[in-house]
């Protein structure tokens, strides 16, 4: 994974590219949303950035950092992440990406871009893939 923090714009990025297909999600702590790009769905989602669940944007470079040495001493292969949230999707297209800033509009022009909202409990697709893997710098 690699992340991106603009402090300028209060925006992070996380994007992974693996042999089962690549995502990338853009939080903006200044507009309060969050986009995920699905490269073999070809689609966005975008969601209202629960502030609660999420680690500050002052804690992302510390988070970043303690997850580097957590990978290169080997102990987080084959955990689940310590936080995980889940959407479910509505077959809304959204139209205005310009309004959720230019990153996220950057990177979701041109693909068909829909509204995921964060459910607890079951749910029906998880979009996010494992966002949030930490949240103990908070």
């Amino acid at each position: 994974q690699i992340m991106t923090i603009n402090r300028k714009w209060l925006v992070a990025s996380i994007e992974q590219k693996t042999n089962h297909g690549s995502w990338k999600t853009i939080w903006n702590y200044d507009t309060g949303f969050m986009a995920t790009k699905v490269q073999p769905e070809k689609a966005c989602y975008l969601s209202i950035m629960n502030r609660t669940e999420m680690p500050s944007f002052d804690a992302l470079p510390q988070l970043a950092a303690d997850i580097r040495v957590r990978l290169k001493k080997n102990q987080l292969l084959g955990k689940p992440p310590t936080k995980e949230i889940t959407f479910t999707l509505v077959k809304r297209i959204i139209r205005d990406l310009e309004s959720y800033g230019p990153d996220t509009f950057s990177m979701c022009r041109g693909l068909s871009t829909y509204v995921a909202y964060e459910v607890h409990g079951e749910c029906r697709q998880r979009i996010l893939y494992n966002c949030c893997p930490s949240t103990s710098s908070r």
